[in-house]
């Protein structure tokens, strides 16, 4: 499942998935010094910070548009 990117106020990307070399992905964290905002996600460890917060939005269970809320 590909997840959303996270992006700071000014629209620099924190967090977002990257291809893979075999079709897959792999979320790749931009900024190292944040990581205990923006968390981790994980298949083994599951989610911290950021990423569990939002996971509804990210893995698009949930819109982010207003109108669709």
């Amino acid at each position: 499942m590909v997840r959303g990117k996270i992006l700071d106020r000014t629209g620099k990307v924190l967090a977002e998935n990257v291809p893979d070399e075999d079709g897959g992905s792999h979320r790749e964290y931009r900024v190292g010094g944040l990581a205990n905002v923006v968390g981790y996600h994980s298949a083994r460890l599951g989610n911290g910070g950021i990423e569990e917060k939002y996971d509804d939005y990210l893995s698009g269970v949930r819109s982010a548009d207003p109108a669709e809320r």
